[in-house]
């Protein structure tokens, strides 16, 4: 029983199958009139808000709960709820019944927010297409900061909706596609809200239709790779040129200005002369500046041909404000009456948009009109080209140097948000979706707006320390990024009115967005909860009290191939996590079992047979080869079909099937191996066995039992069992008086001649049968021997379909040691992949170094 939230079993129980259940079913009722809809709801949401914090699946409603709105937050446990059920349900079972200690939860990733191939993301170099983005790829984030891509999931065709922002930018998106947004109401709170493309597209607008709903955030100034040097021109010199200089012919290289500040500020800044030629023009002397100017390609453009070069577009944030205040003092002004205002024109497309897109990378909002210039001639209006204008909204930059303009400018100091102004079904089209470390999970796309990823494993972590205030928490990754994005979605949660609500005697009391650290209730050593990576030093900061959460320990594919790496992680998970756990402390892993050797799957093995240990294992694809998350927003059996065709076979079947695999040094993969489901009707040329047999220790005994038919073996029934003697003879008597074993090979290294001998006692006094024992020493390396019949065992060894064993039994776990034996590093144990070798050798023609044949008499000693 919680100590702030007593309840009773029988009185949660009350609630969740009996009160909830029945009034959810009423309300589901299409006839019920509107008087008795908002009374029933009004009592389902009370009834809610009693049970949430005794009930995560209540929780999960209250969150998504919206009376007078359209369920905003449905797609997440409302779409999910049948697919995902057990996983609520375990979560409700570990905390409420107490029934687990350790909970293991291996998934594909559900990703469902999918832009349109051609879709440009912003890199530290530049825009990317979002189609040839691969993991490792570096992103820029909100924070302008650089951030790892460290998934991609092509999503075949889809349906795509244009997203188009006042600004006159736009993404295309599917309508799963998450969005972090603020409505009308959140902006006056400084709250924000994730929702999907299909949601906004409800209430896009309101106060009928006038006002728009929806806004995203303005981008950090974007910290680019910097590409320049000392040798090259520098910014703001190359900002005036392009603004009021001639390069279209060598001949004419000159600069058309008459404001002193900039004409001696060019001069300095570019350790150049301007020589007058008139009382506005100007040669520029300098050695080598033509040089470079023809190198960035600039040479022979005119004013409507002129560009900014990327090297200068990309480059760091201080170099680009240097650029626009060049850019800006030859051909930009600014106003009294709008002094946070500015513009700047060109009769250049191109620089028109290089110079919007340089405004927006520093965080600013720019938009481009244009108009046919034109002059009086003889009291004659003469037209000339086009002029582009682009209106400038700045805040902390002043993009100008000369004081006469600087002066006139106020930053803008209110609105950083640009609204939604349009969503528009736009056709269909390939799509991909990218996963992303950076701490709010946003990335930035075509025109610097700000999209979405993948956010999981925060509720469940806001509902315990809503729990359990005055207790400590902690939750560790495999990066900073990682938990301070696990950090951002709980503050989220906890600082909602839905969580205040619910647990009313834990109001956040502290936060530390730098620590990474939650309070709640009140200000103790530990706070409630804490979030560090894997690497970070947990030693004084926290203890984990209740639970220990572990998401994503392995950082991806490059980790998962270094079996030295996960050594060295399974040591920091063994020191610094395990050892910050109290004693009565619970387990959360939730992650890809991408290795054999990764935290996850030891975990997982190490609990195979323990009561207190739950474990979820939920392939992309069920029992019948159908979609197992076909939910709202979720993927069908075709999305995961053609993603099988795309990915190497390997990582689908890890990030998708769950089946860990090494993709190096795995000696049997699992597509290797030969499989049958029955035997032939033909009458076996013989039946073999061989035992590797143990004596103490966490080794197994290891005896596979072969049907041979000509050149094939069958491995039709094994032992494998890590019991102590007296439990494993007994086995391996019994199977091979079961299948009449006419001849066995027994190692006798470490005491194997006592257990061969117990062996053959038991299968001539307790069942009478006879089987042929025979013992010998191995002198060669086990390594080299597994290894060097490995090539035998694949074309000649056939073992059963995986559907003809059950799950835990002996056969299952030694096709498990089988297929994790690795060639290159350390194996816990190979007793498996030796028996398998010991039995291609003893069947490759009875060539054995040394066989001691035993008879009756020696038996009977």
């Amino acid at each position: 029983m919680n100590y702030l939230y007593p309840m009773s079993i029988d009185e949660i129980e009350k609630y969740t199958k009996n009160i909830i259940p029945k009034l959810e079913q009423a309300l589901s009722n299409p006839k019920l009139d509107y008087t008795k809809k908002s009374e029933l709801l009004k009592l389902y949401r009370q009834s809610l808000v009693k049970v949430a914090p005794n009930d995560f699946i209540s929780f999960n409603k209250v969150i998504e709960f919206y009376e007078d709105k359209d369920n905003e937050g449905k797609n997440f446990y409302g779409n999910r709820k049948y697919a995902l059920g057990e996983l609520f349900e375990a979560l409700n079972d570990m905390e409420i019944y107490d029934k687990y200690d350790t909970l293991i939860v291996c998934m594909p990733p559900r990703v469902g927010k999918f832009l349109e191939n051609n879709t440009g993301v912003l890199t530290p170099t530049g825009w990317k297409p979002i189609g040839n983005m691969v993991v490792g790829d570096k992103i820029i984030g909100s924070d302008g900061l650089t951030y790892n891509v460290t998934g991609v999931f092509p999503q075949g065709e889809q349906d795509l909706y244009r997203v188009t922002f006042d600004d006159y930018t736009y993404v295309d998106a599917g309508l799963p596609h998450l969005w972090t947004v603020q409505t009308r109401d959140d902006r006056k709170r400084n709250k924000q809200r994730t929702i999907t493309t299909e949601d906004m597209m409800k209430n896009l607008y309101v106060e009928n239709g006038k006002r728009k709903n929806y806004s995203i955030k303005y981008v950090k100034p974007v910290e680019f790779k910097n590409t320049l040097s000392k040798d090259d021109i520098p910014p703001y010199v190359l900002g005036c040129i392009l603004g009021d200089g001639c390069v279209s012919q060598k001949k004419s290289f000159s600069f058309t200005n008459i404001d002193d500040e900039i004409i001696d500020r060019f001069q300095e800044v570019g350790n150049c002369i301007l020589k007058p030629v008139s009382a506005k023009d100007y040669k520029i002397k300098s050695p080598d500046m033509w040089d470079k100017i023809e190198l960035l390609g600039l040479s022979g453009t005119y004013s409507h041909t002129k560009f900014i070069p990327k090297k200068y577009l990309y480059s760091s944030v201080k170099n680009r404000v240097e650029l626009l205040r060049g850019l800006m003092d030859t051909d930009g002004y600014t106003t009294k009456s709008n002094r946070a205002h500015c513009e700047y024109s060109t009769t250049s497309e191109q620089l028109a948009k290089d110079v919007m897109e340089l405004v927006k990378s520093l965080g600013g909002k720019a938009t481009i009109g244009s108009k046919i210039g034109s002059y009086v001639k003889d009291g004659i209006r003469v037209s000339c080209k086009k002029v582009y204008r682009v209106n400038i909204n700045l805040s902390d930059i002043n993009p100008f140097y000369v004081k006469r303009k600087a002066d006139k400018f106020t930053p803008r100091t209110v609105r950083d948000n640009k609204y939604i102004r349009s969503i528009e079904y736009v056709g269909s089209s390939q799509a991909t979706c990218i996963e992303v470390d950076s701490p709010d999970r946003l990335y930035i796309a075509e025109g610097y707006n700000l999209t979405h990823n993948t956010t999981t494993g925060i509720r469940f972590l806001a509902w315990i320390i809503g729990r359990y205030p005055e207790f400590t928490q902690m939750a560790t990754s495999y990066a900073d990024s990682v938990t301070r994005s696990f950090y951002n979605g709980v503050i989220e949660i906890v600082q909602s009115d839905e969580f205040k609500e619910c647990f009313p005697e834990s109001p956040l009391v502290g936060q530390n967005a730098k620590l990474e650290q939650i309070s709640l209730r009140t200000i103790q050593r530990y706070p409630s909860i804490l979030f560090v990576p894997i690497d970070g030093s947990m030693t004084g900061r926290g203890e984990a009290s209740k639970y220990m959460y572990c998401d994503d320990l392995v950082s991806g594919i490059e980790e998962a191939v270094n079996q030295d790496r996960l050594l060295k992680l399974w040591e920091k998970y063994t020191v610094n996590v395990k050892q910050r756990k109290k004693n009565s402390c619970k387990e959360i892993h939730v992650a890809t079992p991408w290795s054999v050797h990764d935290v996850i799957t030891k975990v997982r093995d190490l609990n195979q047979d323990n009561p207190r240990c739950k474990i979820i294992k939920l392939p992309c694809y069920d029992e019948n080869g159908e979609s197992n998350f076909n939910y709202l927003g979720g993927f069908d059996t075709k999305y995961y079909n053609e993603l099988e065709l795309t990915m190497d076979e390997l990582s689908f079947k890890a990030l998708y099937m769950q089946e860990p695999v090494e993709r190096e040094g795995i000696l049997y993969h699992e597509e290797d191996l030969k499989y049958y489901i029955d035997l032939p009707q033909d009458t076996p040329d013989g039946i073999f066995a061989v035992c590797d047999s143990k004596n103490l220790g966490t080794d197994s005994v290891a005896c596979p039992v072969a049907y041979v038919f000509g050149d094939d073996v069958y491995i039709e029934d094994v032992v494998f069992n890590s019991g102590l003697p007296e439990v494993t003879k007994p086995l391996v008597a019994e199977k091979l008086f079961q299948h009449n074993v006419k001849i066995a090979d027994f190692e006798i290294n470490n005491g194997g001649n006592y257990f061969a001998s117990d062996v053959n006692s038991l299968i001539r006094d307790r069942f009478g049968g006879e089987t042929r024992i025979r013992m010998f020493n191995t002198t060669n390396n086990k390594i080299v021997k597994i290894i060097t019949y490995s090539d035998f065992v694949k074309k000649n060894f056939y073992f059963k379909h995986r559907t003809c064993y059950k799950q835990n039994s002996d056969y299952d776990k030694f096709m498990k040691e089988l297929l994790k034996f690795s060639q290159t590093g350390k194996n816990a144990h190979d007793d498996a992949p030796d028996s398998v070798a010991m039995l291609a050798e003893m069947l490759e023609g009875f060539k054995l170094g040394e066989v001691k044949i035993l008879n009756r008499r020696e038996l009977r000693i």
